[in-house]
């Protein structure tokens, strides 16, 4: 069934990798390839620089900065197909259909399928995260196996270069292990041993990244000055509306794209027969 699976996302996602550059993010990244200077928003803090490691790589490769890049995202979506598939085994080990239904969900959905193919940070980010998050399960699950500790955590330091956005389901997964490690008085010697290896991945990215951005301190500052932007442009309060209608707006705006990401029919447009013969279906 992995075979299969891998298969299928492997046919799909390789043929109908995107033709352009479809996102400003997807620019950066572009540029990144050939030249790494946040300053220049290539890409933007806090840079991602393992995605663009790994960018680089396939970009001696295929010579062609889309094709490298949706290349990567082509073949992490087929890892993300894989590790739904080996965690789902591993909570119900009994039913295989779980795992196949769950890959399958996962990676068919308008969301799955688009940003396996377009030249953005998402799918592999996501890849990276399901891995430690595997790891990390199966490390537990030994209680107490420090050579897997030191993999899941040194993954985990690495994917934080990959795409830091998707630090929050790691850091509840480690903080659920490190709590269940005290309260049920296990050996503490393998979570020192994986913090270690956690320092030691982020530290493989954010040394050359915050020499490349001229230093510890102007790195910090490019953080700075990105997070108070975002906060800007972003936030509730930097909508420059009343908290209560930008907090609908939002809300209508989140609707919107959750229905076009799960079924591909959006929620701005009035539902004909057709849509909501979709939305059924897909329920």
């Amino acid at each position: 069934m992995p075979i299969l699976l891998a298969g299928i996302a492997l046919l799909l996602y390789g043929t109908f990798r995107s033709i352009s550059l479809d996102d400003f993010d997807s620019y950066s990244f572009a540029l990144a390839l050939e030249h790494f200077d946040l300053a220049l928003q290539q890409p933007q803090p806090p840079g991602f620089p393992v995605y663009v490691f790994l960018g680089r790589a396939l970009y001696r490769v295929t010579g062609d900065p889309t094709s490298a890049l949706t290349l990567l995202s082509a073949v992490s979506g087929v890892g993300v197909m894989l590790l739904v598939y080996a965690l789902s085994r591993r909570i119900d080990g009994d039913a295989a259909l779980t795992g196949t239904l769950a890959a399958l969900l996962t990676g068919l959905t308008p969301l799955g399928w688009l940003t396996a193919e377009k030249a953005l940070s998402d799918t592999p980010g996501l890849l990276a995260t399901l891995l430690a998050m595997w790891l990390l399960w199966v490390a537990a699950s030994r209680e107490g196996d420090t050579l897997q500790f030191a993999a899941a955590a040194g993954v985990t330091g690495l994917s934080l270069g990959v795409r830091p956005q998707n630090a929050l389901p790691l850091a509840l997964f480690w903080g659920i292990v490190v709590v269940q490690t005290f309260a049920q008085r296990r050996a503490a010697r393998p979570l020192l041993v994986a913090a270690g290896c956690g320092v030691a991945g982020v530290a493989l990215w954010l040394i050359p990244t915050a020499r490349a951005a001229g230093g510890l301190g102007a790195y910090i500052a490019q953080l700075q000055a990105h997070a108070a932007h975002v906060g800007r442009a972003d936030s509730l309060l930097g909508m420059g509306m009343p908290l209560a209608t930008a907090w609908r707006a939002r809300a209508m705006a989140f609707r919107d794209t959750w229905f076009t990401s799960t079924i591909g029919v959006g929620t701005f447009a009035p539902w004909s027969l057709r849509e909501i013969t979709i939305a059924v279906l897909a329920g």
